[in-house]
């Protein structure tokens, strides 16, 4: 469990699976919060604490990771990255020709 104030947290412990308790009165990811990954307690003790007790018992809803937050895409930007690194020196050793 994550207790933050921080949108990129938010979103980390979304695709990582862990639950996050935002010390907030809003997100600017609301996703996190509909797929049930994220709350947001606000920024007042009991609220907090009540949100804290829900996860540690086992009582907050259980979240699921956004479609396409799954990795799959930094796995295959490496290698559309590679690609135009290596036509341009193909290129380069073709024109020295």
């Amino acid at each position: 469990m994550v207790l933050t104030d921080s949108g990129g947290l938010q979103e980390e412990t979304t695709a990582l699976g862990v639950p996050c308790i935002t010390l907030r009165e809003n997100t600017e990811r609301p996703i996190t919060v509909e797929l049930g990954t994220n709350v947001v307690a606000g920024c007042r003790k009991p609220a907090i604490l009540a949100a804290y007790r829900n996860v540690a018992e086992g009582r907050a809803r259980k979240g699921r990771v956004p479609p396409l937050w799954d990795g799959g895409r930094a796995r295959g930007s490496g290698t559309c990255s590679r690609a135009p690194l290596a036509m341009s020196r193909a290129t380069r050793f073709a024109s020295r020709s």
